[in-house]
């Protein structure tokens, strides 16, 4: 865990990085919800690096934090990314009674993906190195890539790395029905790879994310090859 909370802060004028989250024990997590970078910057000016460490291990806190935030600009309390990830997450409690650790690749937040762009490569490594420390933290058996953009990059980190494919197309659809999407070997575990579109789109009820749940729902009824 030291390594997760000694690499979050970058200095003053940088938000904070955003390791995880999760609406439970991270350790107890069988899937790890991954996107590509936080929308919601949270800076040192904002809260202390010992308040801010307590935000992300407490989801109700931070959402509170969040919604606040998000209004004092503007902005409605929760975006449709927000709302989709939180529904989704009480869908896989209810049916599964496990939690979903969420992530990204880049673990630096910026307000749109544009801007990531601009960020100093170095900072980005770091933000890289970060989430491949919460992988190798909790190491969850499941791993769900949501977004085109986020399996790409997915793809470019695993090279070189021990990983199956058993889907090389590119079409989102074909991608989605794939169960696994790719396996691959982290810290010992064999953990399978799912893949979905971005959750802007899951609305509430995620009537359009039926591949995705259905994939689920085989792999967590039966625990096929699951090391739990």
């Amino acid at each position: 865990m030291e390594e997760i909370y000694n690499n979050i802060y970058l200095g003053d004028e940088y938000p904070y990085l955003r390791p995880y989250l999760c609406n439970g024990n991270p350790y107890e997590a069988k899937i790890c919800f991954i996107g590509t970078n936080p929308a919601t910057p949270i800076y040192p000016f904002q809260a202390e690096l010992s308040e801010y460490i307590e935000l992300f291990r407490n989801y109700d806190a931070f959402m509170d934090f969040y919604k606040q935030s998000r209004k004092s600009k503007g902005k409605t309390e929760i975006s449709r990314t927000r709302m989709g990830i939180i529904e989704f997450s009480k869908w896989i409690r209810e049916e599964f009674g496990t939690n979903m650790i969420e992530t990204d690749i880049f673990t630096y937040p910026t307000k749109s993906i544009k801007e990531l762009k601009n960020v100093d490569k170095e900072i980005l490594l770091k933000s890289i190195k970060l989430f491949e420390n919460v992988l190798k933290e909790f190491n969850p058996p499941i791993l769900i890539l949501h977004g085109a953009l986020t399996v790409n990059t997915f793809r470019k980190l695993m090279e070189n790395k021990d990983i199956k494919y058993n889907c090389n197309e590119n079409k989102m659809e074909n991608m989605e029905q794939a169960n696994p999407f790719a396996e691959i070997k982290l810290n010992g575990r064999k953990i399978k790879v799912l893949v979905s579109k971005h959750f802007m789109y899951y609305g509430r009820t995620g009537n359009s994310f039926k591949s995705l749940k259905h994939n689920l729902t085989e792999m967590l009824s039966k625990d096929k090859g699951l090391e739990i």
